[in-house]
């Protein structure tokens, strides 16, 4: 931008944009007007319309009376970590599909063999095979018969040790 083309305007006003966020610009106006410092990150706009991504950090400086002298302001440009987390968001909401529509039950546990997730395929697996109900939370081994627990262990421990691992089983459904 131009001096003339800024001049008596605030960059609130010059820089934003479609995806500028307006409650966050209000709740640092507020914060300024009481003479309190801020942090925030909003989106911004560039002359081209080229959107970035700042880190913002406002604080005030008061003169030797204890008034008001000027804000410093600090900061950082975070557009490249906003894109990638913007990709991990998709990658993640990708990978939930899959787990989601595959056609294979999922249970995720973590080492101590607790459920940290689960598809919907698990659950109604669990539930009308098994005849027991998945959660977060509960021991993994939990849902399986007396007669599978050790196979299943043996097959989670293998898992815990990074050694690759399949365990499949059949059951039929009680009629």
């Amino acid at each position: 931008y131009e001096l003339d083309e800024v001049k008596g305007q605030s960059p609130a006003y010059i820089l934003s944009g479609e995806e500028t966020d307006s409650a966050v610009l209000a709740q640092v106006r507020e914060k300024l007007n009481r003479n309190e410092g801020a942090n925030f990150e909003i989106a911004n706009y560039s002359k081209s319309g080229q959107k970035y991504w700042l880190d913002i950090g406002i604080q005030p400086v008061f003169d030797d009376k204890g008034d008001l002298d000027y804000f410093i302001a600090i900061q950082t440009d975070i557009t490249e970590r906003k894109l990638q987390d913007e990709l991990i968001k998709k990658s993640e909401s990708n990978l939930r599909s899959i787990f989601e529509n595959a056609d294979t039950a999922f249970v995720l546990c973590n080492e101590k063999l607790e459920v940290q997730s689960f598809n919907s395929l698990a659950s109604i697996f669990v539930e009308e095979i098994l005849h027991a109900k998945l959660e977060e939370g509960i021991n993994g081994l939990g849902v399986f018969p007396f007669s599978r627990k050790e196979i299943v262990a043996k097959h989670f421990n293998f898992a815990l040790q990074g050694d690759p691992s399949s365990y499949e089983v059949c059951y039929e459904k009680d009629k």
